[in-house]
């Protein structure tokens, strides 16, 4: 939301001519990829009819699509990162009148595994709720063109606890402490301190210059210009007393406003990375929590203990950093109950499985490329804690 309204406040017009943005209309140009590329696909779709005569539209085969020129003129590393924004803040959009703190899997991700589309939160009221218990459901099977032809559903409380769970074994995992590297910030003086102390030091000099040429000339003069110079030597000497006395109480006061070297942690790959961005993602999205918990990292040299916010808001924000996707089976199906993934950069995926008991769920399991090597080195972790 922040781009319509920057575009209005420029006074850009819209592609119509008006003066007011929308967000509607910028995501039309987003999803426009002949905008960024210069490529326009032609022949991409076309129309077939099923047994019934029943119209849908399809993918044409890749040799039947071609390109045609197009002027581009957004840039495309801008367009990923609003696309990548837009997807983190998916969860901010809900409407008001459901309440946000019932199923912490909804707007996104929870799926179904028959048509992989989006499980609404359903019965949430109290007369209405099957068994007492909100359900995500697969509300799809009245699609116009695309039915799901197996909708699921499950209990919210069945669901989200194996998850959060899951997650939080993944992002505490002690074996996981060499993934991050424990790093000592050199702490800075305070500007305005360090800038008087500079000055302060610059006047001394000043002062010391002047005497040293004073002195150099004394021994040339007689009389009463010996005096004159030796009475304005001695007041020159006051003045770098008291300049230097000036100077110490300065640098005294910068050094007491430079704090112990902070402690950071630099993450060694992509789930290290991501797991920093999810933790800081949660204090951004609610800067003011009612409850918190504490988050610890394991590290070569012990713990890095984290702070964050034990809320809806909170672990929305860290499941679209970790970009993670629940597909939910129906209960008679031979598919696993519930399949969860985190996709990563770099081709990483993690992932756990429960079948029809979802108390049960079998031990979550990591792919990663070819290339990667070891991901997961073992480590004994001391009892030493570092709070970040």
């Amino acid at each position: 939301r922040a781009i319509p309204a920057g575009l209005t406040r420029d006074g850009i017009p819209t592609p119509r001519g008006g003066c007011r943005w929308g967000p509607d209309v910028v995501k039309d140009i987003l999803d426009r990829e002949c905008y960024a590329t210069g490529k326009h696909p032609c022949w991409r779709t076309e129309i077939v009819r099923d047994a019934d005569g029943v119209p849908q539209r399809e993918e044409r085969p890749a040799d039947e699509q071609y390109f045609a020129d197009f002027p581009a003129f957004l840039d495309s590393a801008l367009v990923e990162r609003a696309r990548a924004t837009a997807a983190r803040n998916v969860w901010r959009s809900r409407r008001e009148d459901r309440s946000p703190e019932v199923g912490i899997l909804r707007y996104g991700f929870a799926r179904c595994a028959a048509c992989g589309r989006a499980m609404a939160v359903t019965d949430t009221s109290p007369g209405r709720a099957r068994n007492g218990k909100p359900r995500y459901q697969c509300t799809s099977t009245r699609h116009v063109t695309h039915p799901c032809p197996a909708p699921s559903g499950v209990s919210i409380d069945v669901l989200d606890g194996p998850i959060l769970t899951w997650l939080q074994a993944i992002i505490e995992d002690p074996r996981r402490a060499d993934a991050y590297r424990v790093e000592r910030r050199p702490a800075a003086p305070d500007a305005d301190a360090l800038a008087a102390a500079t000055a302060a030091e610059a006047r001394v000099g000043e002062l010391e210059r002047h005497v040293a040429g004073l002195v150099d000339n004394l021994g040339l003069l007689t009389g009463p210009a010996a005096q004159i110079a030796a009475e304005r030597l001695n007041a020159i000497n006051d003045e770098l007393i008291a300049a230097r006395a000036q100077r110490d109480r300065l640098v005294a006061a910068c050094r007491g406003t430079i704090a112990e070297d902070a402690l950071t942690l630099a993450p060694r790959d992509a789930l290290a990375t991501t797991i920093l961005d999810a933790i800081q993602a949660m204090a951004t999205a609610d800067p003011e929590p009612a409850h918190t918990f504490t988050v610890l990292l394991r590290v070569p040299e012990g713990a890095a203990e984290y702070t964050v916010p034990l809320s809806w808001k909170a672990w929305q924000a860290a499941l679209a950093v970790l970009n993670v996707t629940v597909m939910v089976a129906q209960e008679t199906s031979d598919l696993p109950r519930w399949v969860a993934e985190m996709r990563l950069a770099g081709g990483v995926t993690i992932s756990a499985a429960a079948m029809a008991n979802l108390l049960e769920s079998r031990p979550w399991r990591r792919t990663w490329p070819a290339h990667a090597g070891t991901p997961w080195p073992s480590s004994d972790p001391t009892a030493a804690v570092h709070r970040v």
